[in-house]
């Protein structure tokens, strides 16, 4: 099978979007995955470090990638979670959630 897709993966290293991109892969298209720590050499794909939460980062390798590849398609899988007691819940935590859960 030619390639004829290419797939963006963010939190591409493990779990759900470490499977997603062994599906793609498998299934014959093009996986790019970001993570935090790229230094996986059995990554179905390229795989590109990058910090999310770093704003400036975040644009620079999105730039950097959209120059590389022609995407066809988005699984956004980043997250962060901090687990609290109702009523202790720090509001600046749940805006940084909600800031990598946008849809």
């Amino acid at each position: 099978m030619t390639i004829s897709r290419t797939y963006l993966i963010t939190g591409a290293s493990k779990g759900i979007g470490r499977a997603v991109a062994e599906r793609l892969a498998r299934d014959g298209y093009r996986v790019v995955g970001i993570t935090r720590d790229a230094g996986d050499p059995g990554f179905p794909g390229t795989l590109v470090p990058a910090d999310l939460g770093d704003r400036e980062a975040t644009q620079r390798v999105l730039a950097e990638l959209s120059s590389r590849f022609a995407f066809d398609g988005l699984v956004n899988n980043v997250a962060t979670v901090r687990p609290q007691r109702l009523g202790e819940i720090d509001l600046t935590d749940r805006k940084r959630s909600r800031y990598f859960n946008r849809p």
